[in-house]
């Protein structure tokens, strides 16, 4: 472990014994808080951010080889979860974080995006990143089982049943999105899960490629996240089900498409 190395682990031991205090939430308690912050009550909206904080640096850990401080990369996703919340609609049937985990990652790769073009000072720099098919990670080392016995009481599937992870898409705590490449999880992001949606033509525009080419790509993306859901023996979606909808109807319409 070199000495940058050891810095960020004590920053990260620091940081993590200081959210364990922040108590989990059980669904009804978050249904609540997430209504009353609809409503202006920033305190509540606090609250679900401090209990989902330990599950942003879950998210994290797989970024921590990409060379930038690992607080950073926290820090990020924590910008990802605060976004989420500002967009999360509770009546939707969905619980927060399986909503969230999608800012968080899109807030860590665009940071990712960004500091790599800066430093190389080049789009096609860029592009290459998007492009890669593996995630960014390493070895388990020690940092990783740190993380992992300080986040350990923190169980997803363990607050909710079985019928609701399958209807809220288990598959995500399944890595079922690793079946995506950089590229497809970039298509989805913007076309999903930006507000307002990025359309096929400025996709196209930022990767190099045709609308028509961005479409396949969408396509292919829903496909190969109804297909895992399928091969998982969860019955069949439609595929718009496959996603959280955050931009509302327009967003599920254009998923089913």
């Amino acid at each position: 472990m070199t000495m940058a190395n050891r810095h960020d682990y004590s920053e990260l031991q620091l940081y993590l014994r200081k959210i364990r205090r922040y108590p989990l939430l059980l669904p009804e308690e978050e249904y609540k808080l997430a209504k009353q912050y609809q409503q202006g009550d920033v305190n509540a909206g606090q609250k679900i951010i401090h209990a989902n904080l330990r599950f942003v640096v879950k998210v994290s850990q797989k970024y921590f080889n990409s060379g930038h401080n690992y607080l950073e990369i926290v820090q990020e996703g924590n910008l990802g979860l605060m976004k989420a919340l500002t967009r999360f609609d509770p009546d939707r049937g969905v619980h927060f974080i399986y909503y969230a985990v999608w800012w968080i990652e899109a807030s860590i790769k665009d940071f990712i995006r960004k500091s790599s073009k800066i430093r190389t000072g080049t789009l096609r720099h860029t592009k290459d990143l998007l492009s890669l098919d593996e995630t960014i990670a390493g070895d388990p080392s020690e940092t990783d089982r740190w993380v992992d016995y300080l986040t350990d009481d923190f169980d997803l599937e363990s607050l909710y049943s079985d019928r609701e992870i399958s209807r809220h898409v288990s598959f995500l705590f399944q890595q079922g999105f690793t079946m995506l490449t950089r590229r497809e999880l970039f298509i989805i992001l913007k076309r999903f899960y930006s507000d307002p949606p990025v359309t096929l033509m400025e996709i196209g525009s930022q990767l190099g490629l045709s609308q028509e080419r961005v479409r396949q790509l969408q396509v292919r993306s829903l496909q190969k996240m109804k297909q895992f859901l399928e091969d998982q023996e969860i019955s069949p979606l439609r595929s718009y089900d496959l996603i959280s909808c955050g931009n509302g109807d327009k967003a599920c319409r254009l998923a089913g498409q």
